[in-house]
């Protein structure tokens, strides 16, 4: 990967294997040596994270490379998922080390891009929730680069036996209540066992999930154009009633993304087409989620919030 277009590299540093290797690899360029800078975000989940955070510090120290150890506290509200949670807060500090010209670098690597696909497939998700993670996106005021997409766990276990590498071990990993975990260390291993070229197969059908959602979106933008409203938060009912129904919900989904909006489960949307879009001229029917009320008035379909 080529970190020439950047300034100022920010290293996701957890110490733990993936990361940790990820750090070696990066270390033995002396330009991008110069560019490096390390962030730890410690979530204070475990009673040693705050040894990892010295730990990290004392690595970072060895190699001189600038270290900032970010404590965080996480809150769970009923129904949080905590590895949800911590991920949106830890991306959140990150967010504020990554300016412009700057590349933010995290570890995720082949076998967490197939098993994040399992598990979006086991939630229901469509085109765009199975879609790969990008080598490459649009992050704060810079990008998020993942250099090891294409690097299995096994190599870069490999790679930290070759160099002798030390990295912290989280307990948390073990514990086979976390989905990811139970799929990493019970269901993974049997698969492999039947399919041994698996972690890549679905690697591969990920990456085509990403091609169709580009595609889906560029034909959202397309139907969007001609539904577009005079506002942002409006959309004309009867170009959008034109659609097929596939491309009705397509459009309403890139629409409330546009606004904001977080796209409402399939039975919201069904709703939306079914009793506001399909309502009989001269009704004003009104569907309310979240904080979101969608309301047809006239030809026009309106949005608002905190209603």
């Amino acid at each position: 990967m080529n970190y020439d277009a950047y300034s100022k590299l920010i290293l996701a540093y957890s110490g733990g294997l993936d990361s940790h290797v990820l750090l070696h690899q990066l270390v033995q360029h002396p330009i991008i040596h110069k560019k490096l800078q390390v962030v730890h975000i410690n979530h204070g989940l475990s009673p040693n994270a705050d040894h990892w955070q010295e730990h990290c510090a004392m690595v970072c120290a060895e190699l001189k490379i600038p270290f900032a150890g970010i404590k965080i506290t996480i809150e769970i509200k009923p129904g949080d998922s905590l590895e949800a949670v911590a991920r949106e807060q830890r991306y959140a500090e990150l967010a504020k080390f990554v300016d412009e010209n700057t590349a933010l670098l995290t570890a995720q690597h082949q076998d967490d891009q197939a098993e994040t696909l399992l598990l979006q497939l086991f939630r229901g998700a469509g085109v765009k929730g199975l879609a790969a993670m990008p080598e490459q996106k649009t992050f704060a005021k810079g990008v998020q680069l993942r250099p090891l997409l294409n690097t299995t766990r096994a190599e870069l276990s490999a790679y930290a036996q070759q160099y002798d590498l030390q990295w912290i071990e989280d307990e948390s990993n073990q514990n086979q209540k976390f989905n990811r975990n139970y799929l990493r260390q019970t269901i993974m291993p049997l698969l492999k066992k039947r399919w041994p070229s698996v972690t890549s197969t679905l690697a591969r059908s990920g990456q085509h999930c990403a091609e169709a959602a580009e595609l889906l979106t560029e034909l959202a933008i397309i139907d969007y154009q001609h539904c577009q409203g005079t506002q942002l938060n409006c959309l004309n009912i009867i170009a959008l009633q034109k659609l097929s129904r596939a491309r009705k919900i397509n459009t309403l989904r890139y629409w409330l993304q546009l606004n904001n909006v977080r796209s409402p489960n399939s039975k919201h949307l069904q709703k939306i087409i079914d009793e506001v879009v399909a309502a009989k001229p001269g009704a004003t029917p009104l569907l309310r989620w979240e904080n979101i009320a969608l309301r047809r008035i006239d030809a026009t379909l309106d949005l608002a919030k905190d209603i």
